[in-house]
């Protein structure tokens, strides 16, 4: 099925307390009635068909079947010969009293055997045939409509679920590509699927009949792409019975294998479709279709930057992505990405999954880091073009580093440059940060999902272990995946060695082609002349998965590292427990109690695993790959994919323009702000420092498309501000958003400031302000009036009315910034945000928006080292400013008599190293509060006007 089916049935098969209560009214239906599963009078045949374990749990199905409005005539299960010879489940029994058919199928038959050998047995159909699916926890409705939606339209098929096939070019789209059809007329483009269920007239049962065993060569694995051809071939439309497409519950615990990978994810419904359908039938087809071309052009597009050839983890994100209706396109590692960026008008998003080729393909330092620059740029050309960058991060740093320097570099340029940081382990930030000092933000956890249904699963043990010439008696242990150094293979060998010594019957396993750096060769010749060791140093294929860890019992994982293990992963998906060291990547599993940790120090450590493992082990690994289905995780994928494009892609209302003040803040605008500038006018206005620093600023103002002013000389921050706002509001400003260079704010934190600020327009609006280690730094501003000081409301004044706002993040409407003539040049630098949000409170409101929230890297713009004597100067002159403004002469002689304590928490927050720096940095106070009061007292004689205010 396409995956829009497996994302909705991921969702069915973690089940709900409600399909669990459901489920046990089944059962109790299952043990007490009696009766009967059929009507002699019924519209219509019910087939079915199972195998294996799954044997075990149809009668799920069945007895929702049972319990509907009507019943069928006959209610049929075909078995294959090997299962129809072992004894039958009790449910099942109990069905067969009451009236279920239970019935041989030929052998080889495979998904055909649902309805083969009922249509090939009926030398005259009378009935139509629903045929239904194993795995299904049915309505009590469902086939009560098939068979009124039948009696109203008898020629058409009716089906629960149909896809529409897209063309393009009188050519079929890909199976991956086609979505759910809506509305209930008929069409030959309507390809309906068994998994919900669909009625199949009778002049169509006939026609199957008379084509035989085609099948098996055409389509031996898509029963559902063989029926709709021949209908399309003998002129049957397909028509859904509602209007939006069904997905029923699943039964829980039946989707440990399927078709998914090969059919959807490896192509091959397209295969069967292809020798399938003649000509004609894809003409016919394509008459009913709507153009693909038309909905296409305006699909947004994902990009896998960097594809391994049948990588299932790829393929299960990258078919998530497909359901959304997300095209795809697959770049080779180190590809530009300039043949995408057009598509960024539509939306567009690249994703960066492994980031060691880039680093690690390099011969030299020299070369790694020119690649890491190429790669960056290559980014930088993404978003200016509006795409979004989505970077998954699987480990805190490559296993094994080749370019370290080349690394750091790379990850801090991806960190600061990535729309979402896609992590599959809860403390991937605290790994990166502990190993580079690197911060993650805007990040996203998705787990790494099992692979149930992705790898061919058909092989038991037995056979298994005859093919690997494994003795049924012995445990084997199995090391899975690429080989490589940081694995543990030696302590693998000592280990197993170890055991063997003592008299274990173990048999070692390992898989996998030798990565870089490790010698094979060596490995195998160390275990050349024992019959308890098969080691396969090279590529798996896909169908050959099975074979391995089938024959195993135990995966080992000696691995030194890893926050994340698709090996794991995939030993959950074969129910096989874990024995590893200690590694960040097994703590779950090891809390799930499928999963071992034990000493790496003690040689006899496999042994020590051995025994350790509880006898529950194995179910709960099968349980822990349920929970963690991948049909869940391509869902969830998606909906990054989505959100990354729509915040790229989505404007944020032109009518506000933010306007940013840079005093050599060039790369502190370009890592914290380019995300948000992307998607809002902006003007930036610079204070001159040098000429390599404008040049820098030109360019990031070039990459954002914002306005650059450059002003003649360091004019202060309020007369920059002034002078950005004049520049906004020619552009048709309605709002201006005051920025500092060293906040980090994303558009949705904007457009609530936004909204919250049309909803009340008569306020100034800011956010909730955090520290980059997530605390709570600004949650609006008082004023002790009788001490002098201007602070931020602490936790347990929240309740308290803010006199005043920051200016690092302030959304202004342009009438007050009218109506109060703007920041007050006089202050050049501090405490001008002060003045300007209190002289607001006398015509309208300061609100703190709780829902937006906004990162400062508080004194970015100072750089390290401690406050300068520029701060301590202005904090206090413009104090003094403050108080002659608001206060008059009286208020002002009452803050200069609480200045020296003033000076004194100026120069506790100066961080002045020694004694002599303190004197500085206290004789500059002083100096200070002297020439602000001098000021504030020349203000009030001269009784300047007041702007507007």
């Amino acid at each position: 099925m396409p995956l829009h089916e497996q994302a909705t049935a991921a969702q069915d098969d973690r089940p709900s307390p409600r399909l669990l209560r459901e489920i046990a009214g089944l059962r109790a239906q299952n043990l007490r009635s009696r009766a009967p599963v059929v009507d002699p009078s019924g519209d219509a045949v019910v087939t079915m068909t199972t195998h294996g374990e799954r044997i075990r749990l149809v009668w799920v199905a069945l007895e929702s079947i049972a319990r509907g409005d009507i019943l069928p005539r006959r209610l049929i299960l075909f078995l294959d010969e090997p299962d129809l010879a072992r004894p039958l489940p009790s449910p099942l029994l109990r069905l067969q009293r009451r009236g279920l058919e239970i019935l041989p199928a030929a052998p080889g038959l495979r998904v055909h055997a649902k309805y083969w050998p009922y249509v090939s047995a009926i030398l005259r159909h009378e009935l139509p045939l629903v045929v239904s699916d194993d795995d299904m926890v049915y309505p009590a409705r469902w086939l009560r409509v098939l068979v009124e939606a039948h009696r109203a339209r008898p020629e058409l098929v009716h089906a629960f679920r149909a896809h529409e096939i897209p063309c393009l070019d009188g050519a079929l789209r890909p199976y991956r590509e086609w979505r759910p059809a809506s509305g209930t007329a008929p069409s030959f483009a309507h390809f309906g699927t068994g998994v919900s269920g669909q009625l199949l007239p009778v002049a169509l049962l006939e026609r199957l009949r008379d084509e035989g065993e085609g099948f098996l060569e055409s389509a031996p694995t898509a029963d559902d792409v063989w029926i709709n051809a021949v209908a399309v071939r003998n002129g049957i439309q397909t028509a859904q019975v509602e209007a939006q497409s069904r997905n029923f519950p699943f039964v829980p615990a039946t989707q440990a294998t399927g078709l998914y990978r090969s059919n959807v994810a490896g192509g091959q419904n397209d295969v069967q479709l292809e020798r399938t359908l003649a000509p004609e039938e894809r003409e016919r087809i394509c008459a009913g279709s709507r153009p693909a071309a038309v909905r296409s052009r305006a699909a947004p597009t994902f990009v896998t930057w960097g594809r391994f050839t049948d990588n299932p983890w790829q393929d299960i994100i990258e078919t998530g992505v497909r359901s959304a209706g997300i095209s795809t396109i697959d770049l080779e590692h180190g590809a530009s990405l300039e043949s995408v960026l057009d598509r960024a008008a539509d939306g567009l998003a690249v994703h960066l999954n492994w980031t060691a080729p880039i680093t690690q393909r390099a011969s030299t330092e020299e070369d790694a880091c020119a690649a890491v620059d190429r790669a960056l740029a290559e980014v930088d050309a993404l978003q200016r073009a509006g795409g979004a960058l989505i970077w998954t991060v699987h480990n805190a740093a490559a296993h094994e580093p080749i370019n370290p320097c080349a690394e750091r570099r790379l990850l801090e340029g991806l960190a600061e440059r990535a729309d979402i940081v896609h992590t599959m382990h809860p403390r991937t930030a605290e790994a990166i940060e502990e190993a580079w000092g690197i911060r993650l933000e805007r990040q996203v956890n998705i787990p790494h999902p099992s692979y149930l249904g992705v790898y061919p699963d058909e092989m038991d043990r037995s056979s298994a272990r005859s093919a690997l010439g494994i003795p049924e008696s012995r445990t084997a242990v199995l090391l899975h995946g690429t080989l490589r150094e940081y694995k543990g293979l030696d302590a693998l060998a000592d280990g197993f060695l170890a055991a063997r010594e003592r008299g274990a019957d173990l048999h070692l396993l390992v898989a996998g082609r030798p990565g870089a750096g490790f010698d094979a060769a060596a490995f195998e010749q160390r275990f050349a002349d024992r019959d308890d060791v098969t080691v396969h140093a090279d590529h798996v294929p896909v169908d050959e998965v099975q074979l391995w860890h089938r024959a195993a019992d135990v995966l080992v994982m000696p691995y030194r590292e890893g926050l994340n293990s698709g090996a794991l992963q995939l030993a959950a998906t074969f129910d096989l427990p874990v024995v590893a060291f200690p590694c960040m990547a097994v703590e779950q599993a090891q809390d799930e109690g499928w999963a071992v940790v034990v000493d790496p120090a003690r040689r006899e450590w496999l042994l020590d695993g051995l025994a350790a493992l509880p006898s529950a082990a194995r179910r709960r690994a099968s349980e822990a790959a349920r929970t963690r289905a991948p049909e869940a995780t391509a869902e969830a994928f998606a909906r990054i994919v989505l959100d990354a494009i729509a915040t790229r892609s989505r404007p944020i209302d032109p009518t506000a323009v933010a306007v940013i003040v840079s005093f050599g803040s060039a790369a502190l605008i370009e890592r914290g702000l380019t995300p948000l500038l992307s998607r809002m006018r902006s003007v930036i206005v610079e204070n001159p420092t040098d000429t390599a620093e404008h040049e820098r600023l030109m360019a990031v103002a070039d990459r954002l498309r914002g306005d650059l002013i450059e002003m003649p000389q360091n004019v202060g921050f309020g007369a920059a501000v002034r002078a950005g706002v004049q520049r906004a509001l020619e552009m048709g400003a309605r709002h201006v958003l005051l920025l500092n260079p060293d906040v980090r704010a994303d558009a949705p934190t904007i457009e609530r400031m936004l909204e919250r600020s049309l909803a009340e327009p008569d306020a100034m609006v800011a956010p909730r302000i955090l520290t980059p280690d997530g605390r709570l730094w600004f949650d609006g501003g008082v004023i002790d009036w009788d001490r002098g000081i201007a602070r931020h409301r602490r936790r347990d004044e929240a309740d308290r009315a803010l006199d005043w706002l920051t200016g690092a993040c302030l959304l202004v409407p342009v009438h007050a910034w009218d109506r109060l003539g703007g920041l007050d040049d006089d202050y050049f630098l501090y405490w001008e945000d002060v003045d300007f949000t209190h002289r607001w409170l006398a015509h309208g409101r300061l609100v703190l928006e709780p829902g937006a929230h906004v990162v400062h890297e508080v004194g970015g713009t100072q750089g390290s080292g401690g406050k300068s004597l520029g701060y301590t100067y202005y904090n206090a002159r413009n104090r003094m400013l403050f108080a002659a403004r608001h206060l008059g002469l009286r208020g002002l002689l009452r803050w200069s008599r609480s200045a020296p304590a003033y000076h004194d928490e100026l120069l506790a927050r100066s961080g002045a190293p020694d004694a002599a720096a303190r004197a500085r940095h206290r004789a500059t106070a002083a100096r200070g509060s002297r020439n602000g009061a001098l000021r504030g007292v020349e203000r009030l004689v001269r009784k300047r006007p007041e702007s507007n205010d």
